[in-house]
């Protein structure tokens, strides 16, 4: 930034920096950005009210709001590369599957060794077992001995 004072009139170089500045950014900019670029680059205060009114300002914003956008694409990927790609994704997703089997066996695990340790106090050999199924049908009680 330079040390000139901020309440001064634009050059016509500064104009033409600035109107240059607008047709080289990928998108058209808002008149606050433009604002912006004049204080920093040439530390001018300017309102966006005045700089609207600079007739090559708006010529160069206008040309770059009718200018064609060019669309950035990068090279398109090989059969080669997709049939990789899903092959990569379909090992992640049995992957995934795998390591979802495996969290809910371990989770009834901890379950049983949780409930055996607080409660029942068995040893860890014991808490092994599987779960007995739980009888929520409050009409036929299940009883030690099996009889109802």
């Amino acid at each position: 930034m330079s040390s000139l004072s901020p309440k001064r009139h634009m050059s016509a170089a500064e104009i033409a920096m600035t109107a240059d500045w607008i047709i080289g950014r990928p998108d058209v900019p808002s008149w606050p950005e433009v604002r912006v670029f004049v204080l920093k680059e040439f530390g001018i205060e300017r309102a966006v009210e005045a700089l609207r009114r600079i007739p090559d300002l708006k010529r160069a914003r206008l040309a770059k709001s009718e200018a064609p956008r060019q669309r950035v694409l990068g090279p398109r990927p090989t059969t080669r590369k997709i049939d990789a790609l899903q092959a990569h994704i379909d090992r992640l997703e049995a992957e995934i599957r795998r390591l979802e089997a495996e969290n809910g066996t371990l989770l009834e695990r901890n379950l049983r060794l949780i409930n055996g340790a607080r409660v029942r106090q068995i040893p860890e050999c014991d808490l092994d077992r599987p779960l007995t199924p739980i009888n929520r049908n409050p009409t036929t009680p299940r009883t030690r001995g099996g009889r109802t």
